[in-house]
């Protein structure tokens, strides 16, 4: 016998925890909001990016003629205008789940593009008219996601309408009335037929706190389907924040006009200064006709839009050390992002010679197996570090300051051909409590601790996943990028080189290495990037590329935490979410259904508390169709009264 546990999408949620028994939205798989969007192929998206009204309002899937702005656009304050400041963090909700009290942290939303991202601020002056008939942007069912910043009501400030009057079997309007945020599907008609009013999880009073301008902004996801008004009134959805709360639409009796002939963005009727004019901003509106979205495709997008970046999870883990390496010059040498680096850190090397080494090259944007990385660079093209045989980096301070007993670096490498011995990273030093060097030879990727000695006790290579040879793949200039994440600890050389852990794009590599007898000496007496010895046109010196290099210092990152640093980079793939959750009510056992896909690879986490810490419990779940269980039968599963989980795609 199972009993059905509450699921608890913990991401975002306006109010407080739920349930006994929880399973979060994953929170990784995609840098970029946009590309997610696209992904799930609306009939129109509106980015709302545009930095002029000089060629109107774009639809980024070209199936729409670009819309026009309706207002006096002139730049003035307290006027409407585009180019506005896109959301950087969204409402985190009230702790009590009211319309006032204390703030929940805001939630992040790096997917949109940070800074760079821009909105459409209607500011009670301004809307979009959509280009073509109101009836191109209307049908039975259909899905509006958008970005909105809360302003004070006017009485019925409409986000979007198609303005479509006499057929409530097509009409939609998402409006910010008095009361907060207002569905509705017929013009003609008041209350249970026609509209619903979203309120406070529990019902207790309407949620007005979508109308506060204090509160910033929103991301909504609203659908209606049916034959009939009716029937689409009452097949209403709407997710605010990540959050489904389809529960707490509730019908009041209030009316929703239409005018004109036009779908609109921000307002509703030809007078741009009417009180139906929205008196926030606006951003990424995306509209799907003959379409509702489902519950994974919803939390893929807010997935895409809430994920960190890489940077922005490296950053997270507190690295002693943070090369991004992305400088496009050599003027003011290589810079460490945590601010912790000794000055000095500098490129060696004729970085002006036309077959040189390369600052400002591009950065990766897949890795081996054509796996994509955007979140390496979300909307900014990443750029990275080349080595080419040529030029190396020397890192400030001396190669004392980069050595641990416990370490770990974690980097992107392009492979090159090796000369015998190509230094990644290391640290040179002598001392085997310290030394650290991540080299890729003629056999492939090699892991050194000890430059005085050589066999089981000093290094390993990484040999293929069967451990019928040595993976060259690392050192074959046709194979690309590869994320690396090494590490090592222990007080003596032995136990340093026993203890090695690797992780190669995504995948924990370690049972993979094995003890060879090279040796891997040392030059200089400083930490280097790229190369060994003080001629940059050393053999040693790396035949590819390097970017974004990280070192832990008396520190090996979990598993758990290479996991979220691999999934940080991952490209947007087809949506998934933990979609059920049950424990058997003898065994104990806890059973998750995973939304998945098929030939994709999976893991899961457990946690007591939905902040963390996190724990990895299950890696390499391979699906074989769009449903993966996975059954935690462990004690700490059954023991707990309580208990998180959240899914990760790894590949």
């Amino acid at each position: 016998m199972k009993k059905k546990a509450f699921i608890q999408r913990s991401s975002g949620a306006l109010g407080g925890l739920l349930g006994l028994l929880a399973a979060s939205s994953p929170q990784v798989q995609g840098a970029s909001y946009q590309a997610a969007v696209k992904a799930l192929k609306p009939t129109y998206y509106f980015q709302l990016d545009e930095t002029s009204t000089t060629g109107g309002v774009v639809d980024s899937m070209g199936k729409a003629q670009p819309g026009s702005y309706n207002g006096n656009y002139n730049g003035t304050a307290g006027e409407p205008s585009v180019g506005f400041a896109g959301a950087i963090e969204l409402f985190g909700g009230t702790v009590d789940g009211s319309n006032g009290g204390e703030l929940l942290p805001p939630i992040k939303v790096p997917g949109l593009g940070g800074k760079a991202n821009v909105s459409h601020n209607s500011n009670n002056r301004g809307h979009i008219i959509l280009a073509g008939p109101n009836t191109d942007y209307g049908a039975n069912a259909m899905t509006v996601a958008f970005f909105m910043k809360a302003g004070p009501s006017q009485g019925g400030d409409r986000i979007f309408t198609n303005n479509i009057a006499g057929d409530p079997t097509k009409s939609f309007q998402i409006d910010c009335g008095n009361n907060g945020l207002v569905l509705a599907v017929d013009p003609t008609k008041t209350g249970l037929e026609a509209e619903r009013t979203l309120y406070l999880p529990g019902g207790a009073d309407r949620d007005k706190r979508l109308i506060n301008p204090a509160y910033g902004w929103f991301h909504i996801v609203a659908s209606t389907s049916g034959t009939t008004g009716a029937e689409r009134a009452s097949n209403f959805q709407v997710w605010v924040n990540g959050v489904d709360r389809t529960d707490d639409l509730k019908p009041d009796a209030t009316g929703w006009g239409v005018e004109t002939g036009s779908a609109k963005i921000g307002g509703r009727g030809t007078n741009p200064t009417a009180a139906q004019t929205h008196s926030g901003a606006q951003d990424e509106v995306s509209i799907w006709l003959d379409k509702v979205l489902t519950e994974a495709e919803v939390q893929s997008l807010w997935k895409a839009a809430t994920a960190p970046t890489y940077a922005e999870k490296i950053v997270s883990l507190k690295p002693n050390y943070y090369f991004r390496l992305d400088e496009t010059d050599t003027a003011n040498g290589v810079v460490d992002t945590m601010g912790n680096a000794k000055p000095g850190s500098s490129f060696n090397g004729d970085y002006l010679a036309v077959d040189g080494p390369v600052v400002g090259g591009p950065g990766p944007e897949t890795v081996y197996g054509d796996i994509a990385v955007p979140g390496l660079s979300g909307q900014t093209p990443n750029v990275a570090h080349y080595s080419n045989n040529k030029g190396h980096i020397i890192l400030g301070g001396t190669g004392a300051d980069y050595g641990a007993n416990a370490m770990t670096v974690a980097m992107f490498i392009k492979a090159g051909p090796p000369q015998g011995g190509d230094r990644i990273f290391t640290n040179n030093l002598a001392d085997n409590t310290k030394s650290f060097q991540i080299v890729t030879a003629n056999n492939g990727l090699v892991l050194a601790i000890d430059p005085n000695a050589a066999g089981p006790n000093a290094e390993r290579t990484l040999y293929m996943e069967d451990n019928s040879g040595p993976d060259r793949r690392l050192s074959d200039g046709a194979a690309g990028w590869f994320h690396v994440i090494a590490s090592t600890s222990g007080d003596t050389a032995p136990e340093r080189a026993s203890n090695f852990r690797l992780w190669v794009n995504g995948v924990d590599r370690t049972d993979n290495l094995k003890p060879d007898v090279t040796g891997w000496g040392i030059n200089t007496d400083f930490a280097k990037i790229g190369g060994r010895r003080d001629n940059p046109l050393d053999s040693t010196t790396h035949s590819g590329a390097q970017d974004e290099v990280a070192i832990w210092l008396d520190r090996v990152l979990t598993d758990s935490e290479a996991l979220q640093i691999w999934t940080s980079a991952l490209a947007e793939g087809p949506p998934f979410s933990i979609s059920g959750v049950s424990r058997d009510a003898v065994s104990g056992d806890v059973t998750l259904d995973i939304e998945s896909v098929e030939g994709a690879a999976y893991a899961v986490e457990r946690a007591t508390n939905p902040a963390g810490p996190w724990t990895l419990v299950a890696t390499n779940l391979v699906s074989a169709g769009t449903t993966t269980q996975y059954v935690d039968a462990s004690p700490e599963a059954h023991a707990a009264g309580r208990i998180f989980y959240r899914a990760l795609r790894t590949r």
